[in-house]
C-alpha cells in the first residue's frame, strides 16, 4: 500500500487553497510554482478534484481554483477516493468470496481491523488540519523547510 503522486499532489493543492481566505481563488500558475507540481499533472489533478466537487474552475482573468467545501469538511479519506478507487488494503475484504479461507479466517479478520484504522485515521484528518500545520513550511523542490 503506497500514497500515490495524484493523491499527494491533490492534496498539495488543496492544502495551498485552504490556506487562502474563504472564497478566494489561486490561479493555476500559482498552485503549481507554490507547491512545486508539474504543470502536465496539475490540470489532470484539478480536472479530478472538480469532477468530486471538491473545487470549482474558473476561467478567465480573474479565474482560477477555489475550494467548493469548507476545508473542515474535507478529509483524507474523501481526497484518497476521488483520486482513486477506496481504499482496499486486501483482496480478501474487497472479494471475500475468492478466498478458499473465508470462513474464519484469523488474518481476514486483522486485515479488516487494520483497513478500519486506517479509514478512521484518513477520515479523522482534514485539509484544514494540515493547512494549519503547513503554515511557515516552504516547499522548496525536493524537500520542505520550515520557516
Amino acid at each position: 500500500m503506497r500514497v500515490s503522486r495524484r493523491i499527494d499532489y491533490a492534496i498539495r493543492v488543496l492544502i495551498a487553497l485552504a490556506q487562502q481566505p474563504p472564497g478566494a481563488r489561486l490561479a493555476v500558475r500559482t498552485i503549481q510554482r507554490k507547491m512545486w507540481i508539474p504543470e502536465a499533472f496539475l490540470f489532470r489533478i484539478i480536472a479530478e478534484l472538480s469532477r468530486a466537487k471538491i473545487v470549482d474552475t474558473f476561467a478567465g482573468p480573474r479565474g482560477g481554483v477555489q475550494l467548493v467545501r469548507d476545508p473542515r469538511e474535507i478529509n483524507l479519506r474523501m481526497i484518497w477516493e476521488a483520486m482513486e478507487k477506496p481504499l482496499v488494503i486486501a483482496e480478501c475484504l474487497d472479494s471475500p468470496e475468492e478466498c478458499p479461507l473465508n470462513e474464519g479466517c484469523p488474518v481476514n479478520a486483522r486485515w479488516r481491523r487494520l483497513q478500519g484504522l486506517i479509514l478512521r485515521e484518513l477520515e479523522a484528518t482534514t485539509i484544514a488540519e494540515l493547512a494549519r500545520e503547513a503554515q511557515g513550511v516552504e516547499i522548496t523542490g525536493a524537500k520542505s523547510v520550515k520557516t
